[in-house]
C-alpha cells in the first residue's frame, strides 16, 4: 500500500524549514557537521547543473545561504528528488 503524499509546504513553511535545517547542522559534532555539509554541498552543486536557473529560486539562495538579489525570483522548491525540503527530511532522518 503506497503511503499517501506529503501535503506541500507553503513557500514561507519551505523557507523557515531551511532556516532550522541551518542551525541543526551548526549543532552538529564537527564530524558529524563536516559529513552532511559535504552532502549539502554536493547537493547544491547537482541543483546548479541540472537547473541553470537555479539561483532564481528564492529557495535555492536560502538554502545556500546566498544574499543574492535577483528581481525574478521563483517561489518554490524544485520537483521530485530535486526537492530542497526531500533533501532536508533524508538527510535529517539519518542522524
Amino acid at each position: 500500500m503506497e503511503s499517501p503524499e506529503k501535503p506541500k509546504l507553503s513557500f514561507a513553511e519551505l523557507e523557515n524549514k531551511v532556516r532550522n535545517f541551518k542551525d541543526f547542522l551548526i549543532s552538529l559534532p564537527d564530524e558529524v557537521f563536516e559529513t552532511f555539509n559535504n552532502k549539502k554541498n554536493h547537493f547544491e552543486i547537482d541543483l546548479e547543473k541540472k537547473y541553470p536557473d537555479a539561483r532564481n529560486y528564492r529557495i535555492f539562495h536560502e538554502f545556500i545561504g546566498s544574499s543574492e538579489n535577483i528581481p525574478t525570483q521563483i517561489r518554490e522548491d524544485f520537483p521530485g528528488e530535486d526537492s530542497i525540503e526531500l533533501f532536508i527530511d533524508n538527510l535529517t532522518n539519518q542522524k
